[in-house]
């Protein structure tokens, strides 16, 4: 298999995780549309908590996630932790394993805005924190020129 082939794969498979995932964050968000117009008088589990400490925490963690992300592939991504021999499947496996757990880690602020709607029924800032975790989703997507770049380097 050529160079070129391994890289159109292997984006095409990163691509198809990334709509996975994002079509997690529509199906948290149907869900909480269901909730929001079918339980009509839903305060919350917990409706005497402070709603400004439960946003504190939560856009806290959202932030704790978007930072780990960027620390997290800064780190998988440095020559120090990338194969350099000279197979290009060692290679592309890396860069799949660390986008897939990216993506999991991109999820967490919709999870956040998530348990915001059950706690204390913040729904605007389940649809901010969602927005959030999809643009982290696209982002993590690797694009050509940094697939090439990684091959270049490891080469």
């Amino acid at each position: 298999m050529t160079t070129n082939e391994l890289l159109r794969q292997l984006r095409k498979s990163c691509v198809w995780i990334a709509s996975f995932a994002a079509m997690f964050v529509l199906m948290y968000f149907t869900l909480v549309m269901l909730l929001k117009y079918s339980l009509l008088s839903f305060a919350g589990l917990v409706p005497d908590v402070n709603k400004n400490l439960l946003r504190l925490v939560f856009y806290g963690l959202s932030a704790t996630c978007a930072v780990g992300l960027v620390f997290y592939k800064k780190r998988r991504y440095s020559k120090a932790k990338c194969p350099v021999s000279g197979d290009g499947r060692a290679l592309a496996r890396h860069i799949f394993n660390t986008f897939v757990l990216a993506t999991a880690i991109a999820q967490g602020p919709a999870i956040c805005g998530f348990f915001l709607v059950f706690l204390g029924e913040l729904y605007f800032d389940f649809y901010l924190l969602s927005v959030f975790s999809l643009v982290l989703i696209y982002t993590n997507i690797p694009t050509e020129r940094f697939l090439e770049k990684q091959i270049k380097n490891a080469v």
